[in-house]
């Protein structure tokens, strides 16, 4: 009987690990991405003003 609370109890942890584990992985991943979207969004922006002040034009 104990043996087999010790066999359910340490499923349970191995669970738990590899919820928090899936947890940090697909935080980590959300945070990337926001970080490369405004990135992304900033070289947009000077682009954008590069081209509007005629910077890129070749004439």
């Amino acid at each position: 009987m104990e043996r087999s609370r010790n066999f359910y109890k340490t499923i349970r942890l191995g669970y738990i690990l590899i919820s928090v584990l899936i947890g940090c992985i697909a935080y980590n991943s959300f945070y990337e991405w926001q970080e490369i979207e405004a990135l992304e969004l900033d070289n947009l922006s000077s682009t954008y003003k590069c081209n509007f002040l005629g910077a890129d034009n070749k004439q």
